[in-house]
């Protein structure tokens, strides 16, 4: 491709979009189809808790964020990763170093990993995602035979308890900042069926959003609103939740607001935006699923004539969900 009177040309003389362009300008013809293979399935799939995506200007450097894994004491923690790719990709390994501080036996304070597939037991057969996965599996299961940091290392076996309660520290106070900004790039990278989120271009921490009635439910055909915000300190605090759009549902109240238990009690810093719609759209879809759904009258009702609960949802559906006008306005007061 070359350009010619200010055109972008390709070889075989055909013009090229300026979309086309950026393409070449990310991914340069002489990068490997290797490389190329696992990017697109990096931007598909780079596990669960993981983002990956490749530098603007250089397409062998990835940008990571590593979510701590759950029951882990990295958990509610976003960790920061460089990884590079040799020339020689996949004769060698991938150069992976933590950018976010993290108190761990086997990354020493440089972000320096000691890991078997990083080093000796490195194949061709292994590739970006399943070197990011052992990294976040080690994260889990920190390895005890050889350390990076032999202080934290000795007390990991002396005492666990005081080593985990540092890491956990440690999470807090260094990989808490970026959890907002992962939180919402998972959500416009999978965005749900029937929910659409929209950041506040004024508040970054809250969220309108809309939600379509789950498929054979009474809610089918409606768009109900709420409102999301999250808390100065969240993850550690759940996010707040209110119904905009009025709803018949043993699980919400008249004020809009919600009886849902990981908005509660079993709020945990490892769940994210994502979870917490999935939990609301299974509250529309299971009505007596929900944590509250036998302490009111509309669940007792709702256990009592189901029917006739369900028609009573129906019919609030109709009229405050149902169409183009009352789903784009605000119809709580």
């Amino acid at each position: 491709m070359y350009k010619h009177n200010g055109t972008y040309i390709s070889n075989s003389g055909r013009f090229v979009t300026f979309k086309r362009v950026l393409l070449f300008s990310r991914f340069p013809p002489k990068l490997p189809h290797r490389i190329h293979v696992e990017t697109k399935q990096l931007a598909k799939d780079a596990g669960s808790g993981i983002i990956a995506v490749p530098n603007e200007n250089n397409a062998r450097h990835f940008n990571v964020k590593l979510e701590g894994p759950r029951d882990s004491p990295y958990e509610g923690g976003v960790f920061a990763l460089d990884l590079t790719l040799p020339d020689d990709y996949p004769a060698s390994a991938p150069r992976v170093r933590f950018s976010t501080k993290i108190y761990h036996p086997n990354i020493n304070a440089e972000g320096g990993i000691c890991l078997d597939v990083l080093n000796e037991k490195w194949t061709p057969i292994l590739t970006i995602r399943t070197t990011l996965l052992s990294i976040q599996q080690l994260l889990t299961e920190p390895f005890l035979g050889h350390f990076l940091e032999a202080e934290i290392g000795d007390l990991w076996k002396k005492n666990e308890k005081e080593a985990k309660d540092n890491a956990r520290q440690w999470t807090k106070d260094h990989a808490m900042t970026d959890r907002l900004a992962f939180d919402t790039e998972q959500l416009i990278r999978g965005m749900l069926p029937g929910i659409k989120a929209i950041q506040d271009d004024n508040n970054a921490r809250n969220f309108n959003v809309t939600l379509e009635g789950p498929k054979d439910s009474p809610y089918e055909g409606g768009f109900f609103k709420f409102n999301l915000t999250l808390p100065e300190n969240y993850p550690q605090l759940p996010p707040e939740v209110r119904f905009l759009t009025k709803i018949y549902n043993p699980n919400i109240n008249t004020e809009g607001e919600i009886c849902l238990d990981i908005l509660n009690k079993k709020w945990t810093p490892i769940l994210t935006l994502r979870t917490t719609f999935l939990s609301i759209q299974k509250l529309l879809a299971e009505p007596l699923s929900g944590l509250c759904s036998k302490k009111t009258a509309i669940g007792e009702l709702w256990k009592k004539d189901e029917q006739k609960a369900k028609d009573t949802a129906k019919e609030w559906t109709e009229r405050y969900a149902k169409n183009a006008a009352s789903s784009s306005q605000t119809n709580r007061k």
